[in-house]
């Protein structure tokens, strides 16, 4: 029996070895629209499984940033960090960022079947805010 448990183990290591530097990163939901703020933060608008849509302001993994095998590699951060977020009835046609200052950020929204713009803030909290 130890044989065949040393046998597995062996297998497991042998393929994460081989595999390691694939790129898999779970999010929760499918983002179907993407605006880089900065060079590690984006704005995604998200649509779950169950159709419900969100904006969500994220972190981008450094992993995914590395310019080399070799030092990405040596890096542990593989996760999206989520700075806030917010659930939406419709869904986010097109999503932009206003020119004003990084400390209390704006995005304006075209949503389907809304008129107009709608404007939306990330608070102190990180929590998304009408304005």
């Amino acid at each position: 029996m130890d044989s065949f448990e040393d046998d597995n183990e062996d297998w497991f290591y042998n393929t994460i070895s081989r595999y390691g530097h694939l790129l898999m990163y779970d999010l929760l939901s499918v983002p179907y629209i993407v605006t880089p703020l900065s060079k590690r933060i984006v704005l995604m608008a998200t649509k779950s499984t169950e159709g419900r849509h969100s904006l969500v302001l994220t972190q981008v993994p450094r992993k995914l940033l590395m310019h080399s095998v070799e030092e990405s590699g040596r890096c542990k951060h593989r996760d999206f960090s989520i700075f806030g977020g917010i659930n939406l009835e419709e869904e986010v046609l097109e999503v932009r960022r206003s020119q004003t200052s990084d400390e209390n950020p704006r995005f304006f929204c075209l949503l389907k079947g809304k008129p107009g713009l709608t404007c939306y803030s990330l608070d102190n909290n990180g929590e998304f805010v009408w304005v």
